[in-house]
């Protein structure tokens, strides 16, 4: 998780920056990372769907598969360039990284179905720390060198990937999960699973609005008069927020007594407070205070979608429901990058804010509704 984050601060959250150092402009870098991201998203249901169908491509051998494959590409920006080939080797990027996304997540309940004590919040909370770490780093490594030195810290990060994978235990070596059905998943989960798509569908809505913040940062605090070096450390304020959410979500939930669904609607609408929040924010300080409230927006929401998806569908098809919520980020990717591009060349940073602000309150709504139609599907589900 630490070291697939970083790589997931490096692709994504530099993208803006990194891709407007090479020649491109905010129009083409919203097209290469929406375009990138409709492959990915269309790519982890069927990613999902084969690991829930076939055991040799489990979740470990397609991240080892697919790891090697970004690994290479990583190593061949540091010595081909072009523009054209920059370009496209980044968009490849994001679409491994996308995939592999669901199957990462499915790898803590893999080892917590067979009596193996793996926490998701604490796993994912680590994934943060490390997210912030990187992104605080590399924000004042930028800054002194320039964006050339993201092309290497990328090829080292998915070799520490790669060799993490590596090292975790095979399936062979685990006993079979208690009752873990072996037939294959759901032929037409969209039918069997309708509150889980409509609650999918309120995610995306909220998180068109954070991937604008989080891809275009460095526009956001420029206007407000900072530059890359600040934008790194507002990223890694939020990053650093978001993990009592995360190590402390098992804890909320027993707590609270709120089920993940009913967490997840609260998450979206902190979305909507922090977005009303940026839209009056006036300079740098504001905006590193904004961001202190990514851990009960961002933070609970990616903590409990994992749960939920965990809670929700029969365990044949556990890791296709990691991979649905995951497409709430890939599509929350493409919407903030796309629309966010278009807003900003159109009418600037306060035009991209407000519309953000408002696709947060209609996925905070959409959430609630799902949350309650979750409810009373319970016993259909068989959770």
């Amino acid at each position: 998780m630490g070291v697939y984050y970083m790589v997931i601060c490096i692709v994504f959250c530099y993208a803006a920056y990194y891709l407007g150092e090479e020649g491109f402009s905010s129009w083409q870098t919203g097209l290469i990372v929406s375009v990138s991201c409709i492959a990915g998203a269309l790519l982890q249901p069927a990613s999902g769907r084969l690991a829930d169908s076939d055991p040799k491509w489990f979740w470990k051998n397609q991240l080892l598969l697919l790891t090697a494959l970004a690994l290479a590409i990583s190593v061949l920006r540091i010595f081909v360039s072009g523009l054209i080939w920059e370009g496209a080797a980044y968009g490849l990027l994001i679409v491994l990284v996308l995939v592999m996304m669901p199957l990462v997540n499915s790898a803590c309940f893999y080892y917590a179905d067979r009596g193996i004590s793996v926490d998701f919040g604490t796993a994912r909370g680590i994934g943060s720390f490390a997210y912030a770490a990187a992104s605080f780093a590399l924000g004042r490594l930028t800054a002194v060198t320039g964006p050339q030195v993201l092309t290497l810290c990328c090829a080292v990060l998915f070799a520490l990937v790669l060799a993490a994978v590596a090292i975790m235990p095979r399936s062979a070596a685990l006993p079979d999960a208690p009752g873990k059905k072996e037939d294959q998943g759901t032929k037409n989960f969209i039918s069997a699973y309708p509150a889980v798509i409509l609650m999918a569908a309120g995610i995306t809505l909220a998180l068109v609005f954070h991937n604008m913040v989080a891809t275009y940062m460095i526009n956001i605090m420029e206007e407000a008069g900072g530059g890359s070096d600040s934008m790194g450390t507002a990223i890694a304020i939020g990053g650093a927020m978001e993990l009592p959410a995360l190590f402390l979500y098992t804890r909320i939930k027993e707590k609270s007594g709120l089920s993940a669904a009913v967490l997840i609607s609260v998450g979206c609408l902190f979305f909507v407070i922090r977005g009303v929040l940026f839209v009056f924010a006036s300079g740098v300080m504001m905006i590193y205070f904004i961001q202190l409230l990514q851990g009960p927006s961002y933070g609970l929401v990616t903590a409990a979608k994992a749960a939920y998806a965990y809670e929700t569908v029969a365990a044949r098809d556990e890791t296709t429901g990691q991979a649905v919520m995951s497409m709430t980020d890939s599509f929350g990717i493409v919407g903030g990058s796309l629309l966010g591009g278009i807003l900003l060349s159109g009418g600037g940073a306060d035009l991209m804010l407000l519309t953000g602000t408002a696709l947060a309150a209609a996925g905070t709504i959409t959430a609630f509704i799902a949350a309650g139609a979750g409810r009373k599907g319970d016993d259909k589900n068989g959770k």
